[in-house]
């Protein structure tokens, strides 16, 4: 199915919002992207929101994942609806350390899944284990027959401000030649120091939150 282009996603209905939105609605044909998600995570904090948000409303038919040091997750991502949806790999041990990564992804990235241009694979560090992480994950794009892989963190999500219809149809129209299409961040600003879901509950955020 194709995604309504007049469907528009407010932050202030969150996402539990913006998937009932979706739910039972017939949706006109447009171009759309054959989309899937790829993330490292470890002790996320709202994944199933996350992946629920990923599926529902952006329509990522695969979510690939690496998950450290997070064993509780196996159980959840092993039973439907995700152990048909959700490629995951496990690892005990991460290396991932948020205080001490000297590199920091500064915007939201989507891989072209026929693309050649694949990252290149070296010993461990946070940002090389992505990029083996993305590598392997293009490759089972392609073998899926997807069209475009979005790598984001367990705490990002593509706001479509204009609806997920224009993201499908935008990214459908981009040329082949085009690798990598960057979006600008948009930092969520906590609405309490007690909010257990950001997804559901920031309504602000900022381009430049420490301005």
């Amino acid at each position: 199915a194709g995604f309504d282009d007049e469907i528009l996603l407010q932050p202030s209905g969150g996402i539990a919002g913006l998937v009932s939105q979706l739910r039972g609605r017939e949706f006109r044909r447009t171009p759309y992207a054959r989309l899937g998600v790829v993330c490292m995570t470890k002790r996320p904090i709202a994944l199933l929101t996350w992946l629920q948000y990923y599926t529902q409303v952006l329509g990522a038919e695969r979510i690939f994942l690496r998950v450290d040091e997070t064993p509780e997750l196996e159980a959840i991502l092993s039973k439907d609806p995700w152990s048909a949806t959700v490629e995951v790999r496990f690892e005990a041990h991460g290396c991932r350390d948020f205080f001490r990564q000297t590199t920091r992804q500064a915007s939201v990235h989507t891989h072209r899944a026929h693309s050649d241009a694949l990252p290149l694979r070296h010993k461990e560090t946070p940002t090389l284990l992505q990029a083996e992480l993305v590598n392997d994950a293009l490759e089972r794009a392609r073998q899926l027959g997807l069209t475009h892989l979005i790598h984001v963190d367990d705490d990002e999500i593509v706001y479509c401000h204009r609806g997920v219809g224009a993201l499908h149809a935008f990214l459908a129209s981009v040329s082949a030649d085009k690798v990598n299409v960057h979006m600008r961040n948009l930092e969520a600003l906590y609405p309490h120091c007690e909010c257990s879901d950001p997804f559901k509950e920031v309504q602000d955020g900022r381009d430049r939150p420490f301005r």
